[in-house]
């Protein structure tokens, strides 16, 4: 047991949780939509609900970015911490700007666009360090997913996919982590899972982020046939107010009651292969045998 205490605090707590929780963190960073920039064949009406929607996330990220530098500045130890996160907000100006080009460029009209659900649910995430690097982390590892060799990008969609995974950027997000990493060392065993809590809700929040950009989470125009047994269609399980809580990249949210050693639950999902999970009458019958640990 301390062996294991030991190796997670030189890889860091937040990797250590990363590891735990892969699974959501594939379906963040992942999902259908970015995998569908990656081969071409993203959706382009999906693309202008993200961009309109992350519009409206971004100039609600600017206050709460606000808020962490000045709680850096009051707490850190680290003179270099306040200078990390100071770049970060300052880049966000440059970031706004760039979403009302990229608007009028795709015929947007931000004025007329309101927060979906999904969204302002988000909002009210925006309340920590935790937060703050796992949102930027998950832009970072998405995109430069994107850029890696061999995809097929569309030309149109080049410059977005570098904003976020270009080598600079993930530098930074290093910086982030590194920051939150000493702090985690210093947290006591309640703050510790809080931030873990608070990162699971940020993956989740991040999946129903791509899910809404999508449309429909029942109907994503994507190939998935390269995913093996259902890869990634159970994303996340929680624990909350005596219920299991399921996400499913499809799928709409659900509770259902557990007992003290778990639980089995029987799902039809569509299977996955190309075209319209929805319109595919083709299903596999899937069992989860459900236990808390």
């Amino acid at each position: 047991m301390e062996e294991k205490a030991k190796a997670e605090d030189k890889i860091g707590m937040s990797e250590t949780w990363l590891r735990k929780h892969r699974l959501i963190y594939d379906g963040a960073t992942r999902h259908p939509l970015i995998i569908s920039i990656c081969d071409g064949t993203i959706n382009i009406a999906s693309f202008k609900t993200w961009l309109a929607q992350d519009y409206l996330f971004v100039r609600a990220f600017v206050p709460f970015a606000a808020s962490v530098l000045i709680k850096a500045w009051k707490e850190s130890d680290c003179r270099g911490d306040m200078e990390v996160i100071l770049g970060g907000v300052a880049s966000l100006e440059d970031e706004i700007s760039w979403f009302k080009a990229e608007a009028n460029k795709w015929g947007i009209s931000l004025s007329d666009v309101v927060p979906q659900p999904p969204n302002k649910n988000y909002y009210r995430l925006l309340e920590s360090l935790m937060t703050f690097w796992a949102i930027e982390a998950v832009y970072q590892e998405s995109f430069a997913h994107c850029i890696e060799e061999g995809s097929k990008i569309p030309p149109e969609l080049k410059e977005t996919c570098a904003r976020w995974g270009n080598e600079a950027f993930g530098k930074y997000c290093q910086s982030l982590l590194n920051i939150a990493n000493r702090r985690l060392q210093k947290a006591s065993d309640e703050e510790l899972k809080k931030a873990e809590f608070m990162l699971l809700s940020v993956l989740e929040h991040e999946v129903e982020f791509w899910n809404m950009s999508c449309g429909n989470k029942n109907r994503v125009n994507q190939n998935l046939g390269n995913r093996r047994n259902n890869e990634g269609i159970l994303l996340l399980c929680k624990i909350s107010n005596m219920s299991l809580k399921l996400v499913f990249l499809f799928k709409s949210t659900f509770h259902l009651p557990f007992s003290e050693n778990g639980c089995s639950l029987v799902v039809r999902i569509p299977r996955c292969g190309r075209g319209d999970l929805g319109s595919n009458p083709s299903s596999h019958t899937l069992l989860f045998h459900l236990r808390i640990f």
